[in-house]
């Protein structure tokens, strides 16, 4: 018992730290207007040959996961990068739910999948539960489609 005390005080030191709204800034890549960081849960793409989305910018709230909800009409070949802007984030490309109810991954922070059927797919950002690193930050996605 004299053993758990130093920890749980430990522990309440620092899970009550407020930390604050996040003060990082995006830099703009060349051509491209920065938008402001999406704390949105889930985002919405529509995915057509032969087009180039992002980037998309958005903020990992500890303990959530990101849902992007990806639209295909026709079947497409999909490459996607996830690139963290916060030092250190822990995130990556973590589930594929397929429009036929199957799933697939875990994947990195690089996704090149055939999606081979018409509908809405689901692919979910989250930390890896078996690396360290931050679990709240920014970070950027884009997608190609071939």
């Amino acid at each position: 018992m004299k053993n758990f005390l130093p920890f749980l005080l430990l522990f309440g030191l620092f899970a009550c730290r407020d930390k604050g709204p996040s003060k990082a800034t995006i830099p703009d890549p060349e051509g491209v207007t920065a938008m402001k960081p999406l704390h949105d849960t889930s985002f919405t793409v529509v995915l057509t040959p032969d087009t180039a989305v992002g980037p998309i910018y958005g903020y990992l709230d500890s303990g959530k996961v990101v849902s992007c909800y990806l639209r295909v009409d026709k079947p497409v070949h999909l490459e996607a990068e996830l690139v963290a802007l916060t030092p250190g984030l822990n995130l990556r490309f973590n589930q594929l739910f397929i429009p036929d109810s199957t799933a697939d991954g875990p994947f990195g922070n690089t996704l090149t999948y055939q999606l081979g059927k018409t509908g809405t797919y689901r692919l979910v950002l989250a930390p890896n539960l078996m690396a360290e690193g931050q679990t709240t930050g920014e970070y950027l996605v884009r997608f190609n489609t071939q």
